[in-house]
């Protein structure tokens, strides 16, 4: 599921970089993939039409399933059981398949697209719609055990901690953005959290130390009292969010924003004790945190570990041409999905090297862009000023004839 467990973490035992590639299985047509999911020996991922199993070990193509075209969001795996969703529109559902032979269990209408993904926890399986629906839905039977219905749009992929369901839902005809605490066992709403600003462009919700931490599209990581909602911090991002990507939580908080920009943040203060720019967009991708790394793709298909002591990138490999759609870590191997149609897998490379390097200049879009408006202002206000200044000054004049003064 995004960000690895329930409440999106983001943390997994995985080998150390540099990395060099093992397999690459290409699945199907060019086209979005969401990022995989791993259990046992089998890697999932969801493409725009299909779901498909692949051997951790090989990459073989162990079972594949046809979806109803949609967005991919990523699948989630428990009791057996891959559950994703599919469908646009009025066709949304979400289906359960087998995760050795892909043989469907069960399939529950949403009537509505759920792009986000599934996230699953204690024998349910909870998703978001766009038509602000939540659903809890059982694993086993595929029944519906409550819904919730938001304001606004859900995309983000809800997460689960302390018996609570956090996601974000969305107001793009009002602008406003509200992340809900939903109690897990009925859906009734706990708390929510609302700034009064235009906050559209949000990431999903990662949960740790009692803390749930989220970027919104008002330029601000907030990150909030779990149990009461009440903001502890916040801290300005470089550019708003996407609802596909989660950010991670290992003691810090690990966000990255649509521009690419990836910033670890200090979980009890949320001071920016660095930032990094990868090459490309951040759209879909989540950083995972693996030991002393954070592994993150981005739309310029390349895939960077970044130490997470010094933010310095410390490895970096082009596995596509095409945008990454997400990555995910098990204890042997790094795995990779792109929109070229393929996914890679990469394990430790004891002969490679590593590099050292700083983050390239990075431009604050929304600072610049205030500073300008700003110097903007000001300039014209001093232009204003200073032609109201000629055009009331008194006028001199001057004889008609200069000489007459003097032969008086």
């Amino acid at each position: 599921m995004a960000g690895g467990n329930p409440a999106h973490t983001g943390v997994a035992e995985a080998p150390p970089a540099p990395y060099r590639q093992v397999w690459s299985t290409k699945i199907g047509e060019p086209g979005p993939i969401a990022g995989p999911v791993v259990q046992a020996e089998t890697v999932v991922v969801v493409a725009e039409g299909s779901v498909v199993g692949l051997s951790t070990e090989t990459g073989e193509i162990q079972w594949e399933v046809r979806r109803l075209p949609a967005p991919p969001g990523p699948a989630a795996i428990e009791a057996e059981r891959v559950v994703y969703a599919e469908g646009k529109a009025a066709d949304g559902a979400v289906t359960a398949v087998s995760l050795n032979e892909g043989e469907e269990s069960w399939r529950f209408e949403t009537k509505s697209p759920v792009v986000g993904g599934v996230t699953v926890e204690d024998g349910r399986a909870y998703v978001g719609g766009r038509d602000g629906n939540v659903h809890a839905i059982d694993i086993e039977s595929g029944e519906e055990d409550w819904s919730f219905q938001a304001p606004g749009r859900v995309e983000t992929p809800p997460a689960i901690a302390e018996g609570l369901v956090l996601l974000v839902s969305e107001g793009f005809k009002t602008g406003l953005a509200t992340t809900y605490a939903l109690d897990a066992s009925t859906g009734k709403e706990e708390w929510t959290f609302s700034p009064e600003r235009v906050a559209v462009g949000a990431s999903s919700v990662t949960v740790g130390d009692d803390l749930a931490v989220f970027g919104l599209g008002d330029l601000r990581v907030h990150a909030v009292e779990l149990e009461s909602g009440v903001e502890r911090w916040s801290a300005r991002s470089r550019a708003p969010f996407s609802a596909r990507t989660v950010p991670s939580f290992d003691g810090d908080v690990l966000i990255a924003d649509r521009l690419g920009h990836l910033y670890r943040l200090e979980a009890m203060s949320g001071e920016e004790r660095w930032v990094f720019r990868v090459p490309g967009n951040i759209l879909t991708g989540s950083p995972v945190i693996t030991g002393q790394t954070a592994v993150v793709g981005d739309s310029s298909g390349q895939v960077s570990a970044i130490d997470l002591a010094s933010g310095h990138l410390v490895w970096k490999e082009q596995v596509s041409d095409r945008p990454i759609g997400g990555v995910a870590a098990s204890d042997e191997r790094i795995f990779v999905s792109s929109a070229d149609g393929s996914v890679v897998a990469l394990e430790h490379d004891p002969a490679g090297a590593l590099v050292d390097e700083a983050s390239p200049t990075t431009l604050f879009v929304g600072r610049a862009l205030l500073n300008f408006a700003i110097a903007f202002a000001a300039l014209l206000l001093g232009l204003t000023a200073l032609f109201r200044w000629v055009y009331r000054r008194p006028e001199t004049h001057l004889p008609e004839d200069p000489l007459a003064e003097t032969s008086t």
